[in-house]
C-alpha cells in the first residue's frame, strides 16, 4: 500500500542476537528481523544485503546461513532465534539476487544466476 520495501541484512540477526532482546525487550525483538511476517503481508520483494561497508565484509554464505537458520556461524542458538521467522534457502537466495536487484531498480540487468546474465 505504501510502495516501500524493507532492506534486510540477515547477518545482523546472527550478530545482534546476543544483545537484541536485552536492549529492545522481548516484544520489540519479536518484530525485528521478521522476514516471514513481512512475506506474509504480500510485499513484492524482500531484498537482502550485507550492509557493506558499514558492517565490514561479511562473506555471502554467512548471510545465507543466518537467513535460513537464524543461528550464529557456531550454531547458536540451536534451532534458531525466533525460528518461525526462518526463510527457506530459495527465499534467501531470491532475497540476495532478484529481490535485491528489484529494490535497486536493476532487475533487467542484475539479480539472476544464469549463463550470460
Amino acid at each position: 500500500r505504501l510502495g516501500v520495501l524493507p532492506s534486510m541484512q540477515p547477518s545482523h540477526c546472527a550478530s545482534d542476537l546476543p544483545y537484541a532482546e536485552q536492549r529492545l525487550g522481548h516484544s520489540r525483538a519479536l518484530g525485528s528481523y521478521a522476514w516471514i511476517s513481512l512475506l506474509r503481508t504480500g510485499i513484492r520483494a524482500l531484498p537482502f544485503g550485507s550492509d557493506f561497508p558499514t558492517a565490514g565484509s561479511v562473506p555471502p554464505m554467512l548471510g545465507l546461513h543466518a537467513a535460513v537458520t537464524r543461528e550464529t556461524p557456531q550454531g547458536v542458538p540451536r534451532g534458531g532465534w525466533f525460528p518461525e521467522q526462518r526463510v527457506t534457502a530459495m527465499q534467501a537466495l531470491r532475497g540476495y539476487t532478484a529481490d535485491a536487484a528489484f529494490a535497486s531498480f536493476r532487475e533487467r540487468d542484475l539479480g539472476a544466476i544464469a549463463p550470460g546474465f
